[in-house]
């Protein structure tokens, strides 16, 4: 249409020249020339190449400016997602620091005001209890932060997967007791797992203390934890009874945008943070993870993760 436009000349007495283009993956740059005998006068044909260059030069900038508008979209994004963090964590933060300073005045200032000991008891629980559950909430975010900036690496090994968990029943066992929630393990014991052993304890804790978490006090049904060799993987299952998930929260789970927090039976907190290491502590370790949930009927998540072996 250019030659058309600019030389009138018959399109049918013309031959086809192709210019290759120099900028990475665009289309090659196609002008229609004259045959031999009606050949474009050497002015005019410093005129087309000109403009072909310019049209080449266009095209280049106007990459540069779309690549710049879409680190310029994603670097937003991610100060907006840290903003969001620091915000929910600042709130998650300040409601038990409140808690553990109004007790330790208590017990500092007006010890002599406790009638029994028990009420002593008490408030050291509760200032237990809220350290305990803050330090996990400080942890979480650090390992966030550092997988969010590049800084924690992998590091597989192969280890046994029985010894991790039963490391994690025992760290949560004085919560599980307050709430008089068991633990079940169901595995061959010599399951091993190439991995990196630190994030699968942290896969692991997290998600197992998450079905604590939504497990009603008293309940006459075990957080299970089964795990099975299946194929070049190793199968894990966290499942609760406790009280599950709708669709909705379903479909937002793991979305980095929408963080859920939800609180516990018995008023736990958190930031939703939890979940969404997990998955990128999978994703790092060339594992799997899903879900399945009820509304009132309990909660599955399925880890798959590499299989390891005993002899190395």
């Amino acid at each position: 249409s250019f030659v058309q436009r600019y030389y009138q000349l018959n399109i049918q007495s013309m031959g086809l020249m192709i210019f290759k283009s120099d900028i990475p993956e665009q289309a090659y740059v196609l002008v229609l020339c004259s045959e031999k005998n009606h050949q474009i006068e050497q002015a005019d044909w410093l005129l087309l190449s000109t403009h072909i260059q310019n049209t080449e030069y266009q095209i280049c900038l106007q990459s540069q400016i779309d690549g710049y508008r879409q680190q310029t979209a994603q670097l937003a994004e991610e100060s907006s997602n840290k903003s969001k963090y620091l915000s929910i964590i600042s709130h998650d933060l300040k409601a038990p620091f409140h808690g553990i300073l109004g007790c330790l005045d208590i017990l500092v200032h007006e010890a002599d005001t406790l009638k029994t000991q028990d009420e002593a008891e008490r408030l050291l629980q509760y200032v237990y209890d809220a350290s305990h559950s803050t330090y996990s909430l400080l942890e979480n975010l650090l390992h966030w932060s550092m997988t969010q900036d590049g800084y924690f690496k992998q590091h597989p090994v192969h280890f046994r997967l029985s010894d991790v968990i039963q490391q994690i029943f025992d760290v949560l066992s004085l919560s599980a007791y307050r709430k008089q929630v068991h633990f079940k393990l169901n595995m061959d014991v010599e399951l091993y797992v190439y991995a990196d052993i630190r994030m699968v304890n942290s896969i692991l804790q997290n998600l197992i203390a998450n079905a604590l978490k939504f497990t009603a006090a008293n309940s006459q049904y075990p957080i299970q934890v089964i795990a099975v060799r299946d194929h070049d993987y190793v199968k894990i299952m966290i499942k609760d009874y406790g009280i599950g998930m709708t669709e909705f929260q379903l479909n937002k789970l793991f979305q980095e945008k929408v963080a859920i927090s939800t609180l516990g039976t018995s008023r736990e907190n958190g930031t939703g943070l939890g979940l969404l290491l997990c998955k990128r502590f999978i994703e790092m370790n060339n594992g799997t993870m899903s879900v399945q949930s009820l509304l009132e009927e309990g909660t599955c998540f399925t880890v798959h993760l590499p299989l390891g072996n005993k002899e190395i």
